[in-house]
């Protein structure tokens, strides 16, 4: 026998994205033509270990910012493209 249980589902939709370091609007699906930037969102739940334990951090920062903050590693971050072939399979 299947036992079945209830669920509710809370779903939103990304209306609006703004860079945290520069401010500037990387997705607006409210505008008459859509902003839509590629960015990166970065979404933290520090650890036990951490001064910061249970504390959640969101933030999000365009392309051009990222660069920036890249730069500024003193270990490089590693890269991969995909081939010609992985871009066009299936």
């Amino acid at each position: 026998m299947i036992s079945h249980s209830k669920i509710t589902v809370d779903a939103s939709m990304i209306s609006k994205v703004e860079c945290n370091m520069c401010g500037n609007t990387v997705w607006d699906v409210g505008q008459k033509i859509a902003v839509r930037a590629d960015f990166l969102s970065v979404n933290m739940l520090w650890s036990r270990n951490s001064n910061k334990e249970g504390q959640e951090d969101h933030w999000d920062l365009c392309e051009e910012c990222y660069d920036k903050l890249v730069l500024q590693f003193k270990v490089p971050i590693t890269t991969a493209t995909p081939t010609d072939a992985e871009q066009f399979k299936d």
